[in-house]
């Protein structure tokens, strides 16, 4: 996971992409690198997808503070001020 954090961490978020969706298919339910791909998502040209993506980890992890700032953040970069 350490290389996939340094792509997002480096903006190359389509290596992250690619990266996390490698590491999903091993690990599909793994929560972490669901957020992560979801991420470089939403940073790079898919906020719509990225969005859609939080609000499935919501529905799975209601009270996950973690999920529940990057649903606010994913709303942010879709322009959804009141929401976020």
């Amino acid at each position: 996971m350490e290389k996939g954090y340094q792509y997002l961490e480096t903006n190359q978020f389509q290596n992250a992409k690619q990266f996390f969706n490698e590491a999903l298919k091993e690990y599909p339910g793994n929560k972490t690198a669901r957020i992560c791909l979801a991420r470089a998502m939403g940073l790079s040209t898919e906020p719509l997808a990225a969005l859609d993506l939080f609000q499935k980890l919501e529905t799975e992890f209601p009270d996950d503070y973690e999920v529940g700032l990057n649903l606010a953040e994913a709303h942010m970069w879709n322009k959804q001020f009141p929401l976020a």
